[in-house]
């Protein structure tokens, strides 16, 4: 999914499709696999108020060195934790499905997409219907 998440609407489908997250596995590299990742991933959860984790690799992996940094954004694309550059780590964070409909009602801007560009389906039908969830990232 590392190359996938380039694309915005990859993203955007999984929250037209309710997701209430968006998990991305990378090897973002060294040279601008940060840069690049603190520009999409913010842009993904606010775009589509939904929570965006990445799991990144941390060091050397076939050739590939890679930033590490794996995070979590909220559905307004704060990061709400981030593991370190250089070593491998966990992080955790609560996604509550309380707040993401309250983002999700305060920012329309995903329900607007929906209504224009899928005449007849319902935004969000089981939107805070689901208990939170903890989520740890390696």
């Amino acid at each position: 999914m590392c190359y996938d998440s380039g694309f915005p609407e990859h993203a955007r489908n999984a929250a037209i499709d309710d997701a209430h997250a968006y998990l991305v596995s990378g090897l973002f590299s060294v040279k601008s696999g940060y840069h690049q990742s603190r520009i999409w991933f913010p842009a993904r959860a606010f775009d589509n108020t939904l929570y965006v984790l990445l799991s990144n690799h941390a060091g050397t992996t076939g050739g590939w060195d890679t930033c590490g940094a794996s995070a979590i954004w909220s559905p307004y694309g704060d990061v709400i934790a981030q593991a370190s550059r250089e070593r491998e780590e966990v992080i955790t964070a609560l996604l509550d499905p309380v707040a993401l409909a309250g983002v999700r009602e305060r920012e329309a801007a995903l329900a607007d997409f929906i209504a224009r560009a899928m005449p007849g389906r319902a935004a969000f039908p089981y939107c805070g219907s689901i208990d939170g969830a903890r989520l740890s990232l390696r």
